[in-house]
């Protein structure tokens, strides 16, 4: 019996196994992909890691510098004119705003990663020609080759020009695919920071601020969650403090916004994919995608002195998780093939997988022995349609 038009089942896209599936493409990811030798005898990203990890120190010397001029702020009270501030409060209050409302390292790390975007690129497609290399190694008859017909598909135009298009346009020295970049990384993270304002200056309304805040939570989660988890996050939004519940909300769209944002050069730009069609891939793969990112974005945030060089590993181990959430790019591009990458319909139940060719981790049990395969997905969601087209979904 169908559910009535009120109620949502939870989307198998975003199921707790999808998840920890993500949080397996993550680590074998860069377990795997660091194997390659060749990454730690290139000169170019050796230097490279260096550079990242004195911009990293650098990126943290400046969003200390509010706390900094409060405490001189503090000190002149204090000393001029007698009086004490609340220095503790006030320090609280920016830390929480630079590093959950507005996200300032995620996003100053990202206008970095513009600029070194070839670099990123190349560990990107590095990872994928090993991943090729070890496949092909493993196997007789490889069927899944990935680097080729990625690596061969040529730049776009401008996806959308606009007012700030047109401004970037202006600097001779950004590339287009650097100002594709630049323009879907801004519109991304005004969106990503709007929600978080949203849900903080609702959360300071006395008597309905916190039950808001979990009503607009949880219903944001509600196509994914489906209504009766969704009910049970409502719940607990009221029990627990309301600022669990917006960081919460923060954490799920960050990881989301930096992982679109590191795969739209070297894999959306290239495809000619819209913003709309981005968003629907990730969509499709929300709890890959989620769990994936997480990951990375609590190193960063806990290793936050070098949180340039892990982006630099995340942008490496995507690679792993292009090759097990998507289809190798075929010689032409068509339809169909696109359509099945932006709505992809396969399901994560086993958390099982296979070694493919690399070295097991030490002491790991959630790897079959070398060279044993095991497909690693059990059933589909409903496929598109044949008669969909793709012009119809392209953005307006």
């Amino acid at each position: 019996m169908a559910s009535p038009i009120f109620v949502s089942n939870p989307s198998p896209t975003f199921s707790l196994t999808a998840i920890v599936k993500g949080y397996q493409f993550a680590i074998l990811g860069g377990y795997r992909l660091l194997q390659n030798q060749f990454f730690f005898e290139n000169p170019k990203y050796f230097k490279f890691t260096l550079v990242a990890l004195q911009l990293s120190i650098f990126v943290q010397i400046l969003l200390s510098i509010p706390n900094y001029v409060l405490k001189v702020v503090y000190y002149g009270f204090k000393f001029f004119l007698r009086k004490e501030i609340e220095i503790d409060w006030y320090q609280g209050v920016i830390t929480i705003l630079i590093e959950d409302v507005l996200q300032v390292q995620p996003m100053v790390l990202l206008i970095i990663y513009t600029f070194y975007c070839d670099v990123f690129e190349d560990i990107f497609n590095s990872g994928l020609q090993y991943i090729d290399q070890v496949t092909i190694a493993s196997h007789k008859k490889p069927k899944l080759i990935y680097s080729t017909g990625l690596i061969k598909l040529k730049r776009v135009e401008l996806r959308k020009r606009s007012t700030f298009t047109n401004l970037l346009s202006k600097l001779e020295w950004l590339s287009i695919s650097q100002i594709n970049h630049l323009s879907y990384l801004f519109r991304s993270y005004l969106q990503l920071i709007s929600g978080n304002l949203f849900l903080v200056s609702v959360s300071f309304l006395p008597y309905i601020g916190s039950p808001l805040v979990s009503f607009i939570v949880s219903r944001n989660f509600n196509s994914k969650l489906g209504s009766s988890l969704t009910l049970l996050f409502f719940i607990i939004g009221l029990i627990i403090p309301t600022e669990a519940v917006w960081k919460l909300y923060a954490f799920y769209y960050t990881t989301q916004f930096i992982i679109k944002a590191i795969l739209n050069i070297p894999y959306f730009q290239k495809l000619n994919f819209s913003i709309q069609q981005c968003e629907d891939w990730l969509d499709s793969r929300a709890g890959l995608s989620f769990g994936f990112g997480s990951i990375f974005f609590f190193l960063e945030y806990e290793f936050n002195y070098i949180a340039l060089v892990i982006l630099f590993l995340q942008q490496l181990s995507i690679a792993y998780f292009i090759t097990q959430v998507t289809d190798p790019v075929p010689d032409t591009l068509n339809e169909p093939w696109i359509l099945t990458q932006i709505y992809w319909t396969r399901i994560y139940n086993k958390l099982l997988v296979s070694s493919d060719g690399f070295k097991p981790i030490p002491l790991s049990y959630i790897i079959f022995k070398q060279g044993e395969t095991s497909p690693d997905t059990s059933s589909f969601v409903t496929p598109i349609s044949s008669n969909t087209n793709l012009s119809e979904l392209n953005e307006q």
